[in-house]
């Protein structure tokens, strides 16, 4: 049986610029914070965390406060796929991790961007609506996700039960 990697989440574009027009702003912004914070307060070791800032359009901004990021590993990205910056890539494999569960805004595009380019490298993904945000782009944004294969799962909740499962 081989052995599976460790979980890390991937936290995409939480910064003012992206998150200004979004009507449930704080309350989005308080389900990521409150989903990392369980994560690290779970009695398990073995998830790590990783978040991309877009640096496009001259649109530079820094990662919002109301986000708890406790993480040094932020990954800058001038296009929408995270994984154009290789450093990415690169962290993530000698972090040992297999599965990443994604959450972010602009969630059809360069949420769902990134999502193929975490596919596209060879990467399981999980995520579920309470951790990503529509900003522009199609509608239907939760299906593009399944049909790459990625795992959607209902609620925040359930993708936290599944990381700590995994995880044990």
């Amino acid at each position: 049986m081989e052995k599976q990697g460790k979980t890390g989440v991937l936290v995409v574009d939480m910064q003012e610029t992206w998150l200004k027009n979004i009507p449930d702003r704080d309350y989005f912004c308080d389900n990521v914070s409150d989903f990392l914070n369980s994560l690290k307060g779970a009695a398990f070791c073995g998830y790590a965390e990783f978040h991309a800032k877009s640096t496009n359009h001259g649109k530079t901004s820094e990662i919002l406060t109301g986000v708890n990021i406790s993480s040094d590993s932020i990954f800058e990205k001038s296009c929408m796929d995270v994984f154009s910056n290789v450093a990415l890539e690169k962290r993530l494999h000698d972090s040992g991790v297999s599965e990443i569960v994604v959450a972010g805004v602009c969630a059809a595009q360069c949420v769902l961007k990134s999502v193929y380019g975490a596919v596209g490298k060879g990467f399981g993904v999980v995520t579920s609506p309470d951790l990503v945000r529509r900003t522009y782009g199609p509608s239907n944004y939760l299906e593009l996700y399944c049909d790459v294969g990625v795992n959607v799962l209902s609620s925040r909740k359930d993708v936290l039960d599944y990381v700590v499962s995994r995880n044990r």
